[in-house]
């Protein structure tokens, strides 16, 4: 998205995505749903030690986390408007992905190391533009929202959570857990004190610009600010103080929060275009998302994930499931080539995500949220929500 500009006399659709209450599965219940999985752990570390308990509740995690990948393809390769945009290009690009990933696991230990190692860069790249891509979403809601505040509110963003991330890789904790399956790439103390500079930037400007509104007697834009605060918090809460030196739960406690919410706000996208007579033409798959089949999202959902956690072997302590345990070793076998084949599909979201929140190129997604005005700023230039956009 570009630069927020003054929104003008245009009138403002709300301060909500959706709804005051609706949001708040964007807002605090994805934000608390990190804390519950760490309640978990915590609740049955005792019986099962630090291990299981861990396994546990990253289970739990990953079906989350996979169901939210599964439900990007049903949008990105059933719908009429985004195909005839990219044409075969995400296929293309999915597939690739996946053999890139395959054969990965044929070319021994160093190469999956790296392979391994790019997901903590890609994934936190992808937490991020979805973060920004909600702010954008908020900011497009507030009215008359001066352009530089707007920029400040980014940087606050961007500085602040890459701050956390390179705060964290700059000391190794993150590798400390996971051992020689990721390659330390040591960051010199200079790029997160950088980053800690754009961030008190954007902070300044960020609380000038909410005193020159009350000033104005405008309304600040609580549920803007909350989501900024939100998303600050959890990248200092995960990757500086509760899970800093514990990979799994890091990755836990930062990407749930990304994962929760995610969902809901694909089904609201999904509702609003499939749901009437002439949206259920644009998608083959439009039963998923049509009002008055929530099931059939949710089967599609846990499905999705239940096909995803077995091939990774999350599964293979159930009896008759051992066959899916895998490790990343030099000589792979069968179970090494389907897992990293799945597994690339992460990536391939990370990528492609972003090709379904482009307002700027599907003028759909201003009616589905709301944003009739033709609008220069928030939520209108670039990608919305997602990995491009996030």
């Amino acid at each position: 998205m570009s630069e927020a500009k003054v929104l003008g006399e245009d009138r403002s659709p709300g301060p909500w995505v959706v709804s005051p209450v609706y949001d708040q599965w964007f807002l605090l219940g994805a934000w608390l749903f990190p804390f519950g999985l760490l309640l978990l752990v915590a609740l049955l570390e005792p019986t099962m030690g630090r291990l299981g308990a861990v396994a546990s509740a990253y289970l739990v995690f990953q079906f989350v986390d996979c169901a939210h990948i599964f439900i990007t393809w049903p949008i990105l390769f059933g719908d009429r408007g985004i195909r005839a945009r990219y044409g075969d290009s995400n296929l293309i690009i999915f597939a690739g992905i996946v053999l890139a990933s395959i054969a990965c696991t044929y070319s021994g230990r160093t190469t999956q190391m790296v392979y391994w190692t790019s997901f903590l860069f890609f994934g936190t790249w992808h937490n991020i533009r979805q973060h920004y891509g909600f702010l954008r979403l908020y900011q497009a809601r507030t009215p008359s929202l001066d352009r530089q505040a707007a920029r400040a509110e980014v940087l606050c963003l961007y500085g602040g959570t890459a701050t956390a991330f390179f705060t964290n890789i700059h000391f190794g904790w993150l590798y400390e857990s996971f051992g020689a399956n990721v390659t330390w790439i040591q960051v010199p103390a200079l790029v997160p004190c950088a980053c800690f500079v754009v961030f008190l930037y954007g902070l300044i400007g960020a609380l000038v610009g909410m005193w020159q509104r009350r000033r104005a007697g405008l309304p600040v834009g609580g549920p803007r600010l909350l989501h900024l605060f939100l998303v600050l918090s959890n990248f200092v809460l995960g990757l500086l103080v509760l899970t800093r030196g514990d990979l799994l739960l890091t990755v836990l406690f930062i990407t749930s929060y990304h994962d929760l919410q995610y969902l809901p706000l694909v089904w609201h996208m999904g509702r609003r275009r499939y749901s009437s007579e002439q949206g259920a033409k644009e998608n083959p798959l439009a039963l998923l998302f049509r009002s008055g089949h929530f099931v059939y999202f949710l089967g599609a959902l846990a499905l999705g994930a239940l096909i995803h956690v077995t091939a990774v072997g999350q599964l293979s302590f159930l009896n008759g499931l051992d066959f899916t345990a895998y490790a990343l070793t030099d000589e792979p076998g069968l179970m090494n080539y389907v897992a990293n084949g799945f597994i690339a599909t992460s990536l391939a979201h990370f990528i492609l995500d972003g090709r379904i929140w482009k307002f700027s190129e599907d003028p759909r997604l201003k009616d589905e949220f709301d944003l009739h005005r033709r609008s220069e700023g928030a939520a209108s230039q670039g990608s919305g929500v997602g990995p491009a956009a996030g």
